[in-house]
């Protein structure tokens, strides 16, 4: 059996040039460099691509929530309520959007409607531009905190893009703020208590204006029930500043600092005494001060009704005893 002949080697060209082939070598070198690169640069944008796309679902997801929540809280404020079957089988009627969150949605109805808080007090492009720049609930809070005319003012702010200077103002903004409010708190106050002063006034001025009408045009016993009420009045004070004068010239006299002391304390008494006698008889009203002793019916009056006072205290305490 003859044997197989062994293969030949091709044989390169006398003639072929050497810097040619190391050139068509190189060449391929270079173009397989270049495809990698391309490769790479292609995996590059496309990474860059993704990155963009999800930073573009993660701004924009926000502004979706909040009005796919508002469709779905219309949508079931139209239905009132449906039967809603849960993961284990079993049914439920839902009739608010809070049982539906808690129950269908990925997010708390508290989260959707703080999202739609956000929405209304920027509107729906700033807040999305608010949620690029990284904006959260706190911020949105504080925006809505403040007054239209300072809003109007952090929405310019927001539409420019830069955040520094939206958080830097809007701190500026919420301690202005709240120096105003508390500002107008305290003028509030000062006006309320005003108010409740003045009114005093007017309340004792027609009280005072309709006792005298009384005691010029008023019934016999309209007149007798307010005489009796300006003795009533005009006593008590007349009482309470002699038991203070009376308690002071007994301090002076238990413990007179000289003699002088003690004579201006006496003298102080006499003098009063001689005083009322002398009022009296300027009046024409006849006074015995040395008299029976005698109190007044409106005192009489006063007087029993602290004793009916006292008498239902202790029977209180008797019973709690």
């Amino acid at each position: 059996m003859a044997r197989p002949k062994n293969p030949t080697t091709p044989v390169v060209p006398a003639d072929l040039d050497p810097q040619a082939v190391q050139a068509s070598t190189e060449a391929l070198n270079t173009l397989s460099l270049a495809s990698e690169v391309a490769l790479l640069q292609s995996d590059l944008f496309r990474a860059v691509g993704q990155i963009e796309s999800a930073h573009f679902l993660e701004t924009v997801s926000t502004r979706v929530i909040g009005e796919a929540y508002v469709k779905a809280r219309s949508s079931l404020e139209k239905l009132g309520s449906f039967t809603l079957r849960k993961a284990d089988g079993t049914s439920e009627t839902v009739s608010t959007i809070e049982a539906f969150c808690e129950l269908v949605m990925p997010v708390s109805g508290r989260r959707c409607r703080q999202i739609v808080q956000a929405m209304h007090t920027l509107g729906p492009a700033l807040f999305e531009q608010a949620e690029q720049m990284g904006l959260g609930h706190r911020n949105y809070v504080a925006i809505r905190a403040l007054p239209s005319d300072m809003q109007d003012e952090m929405k310019a702010v927001i539409a420019s893009g830069d955040r520094d200077q939206v958080l830097t103002l809007l701190e500026e903004l919420a301690a202005r703020n709240a120096s105003l409010t508390a500002s107008h708190n305290d003028l509030e106050k000062a006006a309320a208590a005003k108010d409740k002063i003045i009114a005093k006034k007017n309340a004792k001025l027609d009280q005072l204006a309709e006792a005298e009408e009384i005691r010029r045009n008023g019934t016999p016993d309209e007149r007798e029930k307010q005489q009796i009420a300006d003795l009533r009045d005009a006593g008590i004070a007349a009482e309470l500043a002699l038991q203070r004068l009376v308690t002071c010239v007994a301090e002076v006299m238990n413990a007179p600092a000289t003699e002088a002391a003690e004579l201006q304390a006496r003298q102080t008494l006499d003098f009063i005494a001689q005083r009322l006698a002398d009022l009296c008889a300027d009046a024409h009203v006849a006074v015995d001060v040395l008299g029976e002793r005698v109190e007044p019916g409106w005192r009489r009056q006063i007087t029993d009704l602290v004793a009916a006072a006292a008498q239902a205290a202790n029977g209180k305490r008797g019973g709690r005893a």
